[in-house]
């Protein structure tokens, strides 16, 4: 089977063909919106009991500065880390007009 090749337009198409020929730029990531069934975290077999252990390098002051509030708090230092991190992605969440339900 022959490929065929498109025609010609000349130089210059017309408005209405150039706007014809456009495509939608794809939605950014800050706008984009999945819809509430491919969230990873609704699935049904996520549990909010389940811990999972994450081992991150991170600066010694900052460590320095979280126990030292931990101690002075009475607050255990994973939780610590919770709070944090929680805080931090409902903050971005909320950005993406995602809310938790």
């Amino acid at each position: 089977m022959p490929i065929k090749m498109p025609k010609k337009q000349g130089d210059n198409p017309s408005a209405e063909e150039f706007i014809a020929g456009a495509t939608a730029a794809p939605p950014s990531p800050a706008t984009a919106q999945a819809p509430p069934e491919e969230l990873p975290w609704r699935h049904p077999r996520v549990r909010e009991d389940l811990r999972v252990q994450v081992n991150a390098k991170l600066p010694e002051k900052l460590m320095i500065q979280r126990d030292w509030l931990a101690a002075r708090l009475r607050i255990k230092k994973q939780d610590i880390l919770e709070i944090a991190l929680r805080s931090w992605v409902m903050e971005e969440l909320h950005k993406l007009g995602l809310h938790e339900e």
